[in-house]
């Protein structure tokens, strides 16, 4: 397991924005429409991590409620988070100064940020066994 102090917020933060500005730059220079692609980039991964801040939010205010009303609570939060990932979505769908691929990459900077150390330290032990 991943220790906690690896895996703090401001860590995820830092890390995914690194991430995405050294995507931006060198896609800046190398793509002929570079400049839209770092939109797409930069407006994804501004919702993703407000998103993200949201959760955790949701998940500090739904421990100390009941289960059910947690339950309730999370579910409808989570909707709320899911609805407006669509509008990003449509968003830079319908604008041309804004790439698709650009914004679903940064949409998914994030994720890859949480789940790398955790399949890097599997395959990690998986080499240590087979060794």
């Amino acid at each position: 397991m991943i220790p906690i102090k690896e895996l703090e917020n401001r860590t995820i933060i830092k890390r995914s924005v690194i991430i995405g500005v050294c995507l931006g730059i060198i896609s800046f220079f190398l793509m002929d429409n570079g400049a839209t692609f770092v939109r797409g980039i930069a407006f994804s991964l501004i919702y993703s991590l407000l998103s993200f801040r949201l959760l955790e939010l949701t998940l500090r205010k739904s421990v100390k409620m009941h289960p059910e009303a947690a339950k309730k609570y999370v579910f409808s939060q989570y909707s709320i988070r899911y609805l407006l990932t669509g509008v990003v979505v449509y968003i830079s769908l319908t604008n041309p100064k804004i790439n698709i691929v650009g914004t679903i990459i940064g949409l998914f900077i994030l994720k890859i940020v949480i789940v790398y150390p955790v399949l890097f330290q599997k395959r990690k032990k998986l080499m240590k066994l087979i060794m």
